[in-house]
């Protein structure tokens, strides 16, 4: 059961708990090799589970920055959003008021009375 775990490297496995503390202790030094009455290279099988874990744990932080980066995009998006309706709603308010129909009625008298040789 510990060899599936380590050779699987399930989560959530209760001997997944042990073969996390056994890399976690292995020095390295292949004197479990030597050991071994029955000729199993576990230092190599050790080597490689660690390396499968640290790649996995360096895919995982990726991952989890990559959703950090994803949902901060989506709250700036909604905000902006929120603020040009914002905006809009505001200038729609201005331009439907009296005054903002008074204001464009006068600057287009004042085009009409202007002389077209003016410069202006």
């Amino acid at each position: 059961m510990l060899w599936d775990a380590l050779r699987d490297g399930r989560d959530g496995d209760p001997a997944q708990v042990e073969v996390n503390a056994a890399l976690d202790a292995c020095r390295g030094c292949a004197a479990c090799d030597v050991a071994c009455t029955s000729r199993i290279p576990l230092s190599a099988r050790l080597l490689a589970a660690r390396d499968r874990m640290r790649s996995r744990a360096l895919l995982l932080a990726g991952a989890a920055a990559a959703r950090e980066r994803f949902e901060a995009r989506e709250a700036r998006l909604q905000r902006d959003a929120a603020e040009r309706a914002a905006r809009e709603t505001a200038l729609r308010e201005q331009a439907s008021s009296g005054d903002a129909v008074a204001a464009a009625i006068a600057r287009a008298a004042a085009r009409r009375a202007r002389t077209p040789g003016d410069g202006t």
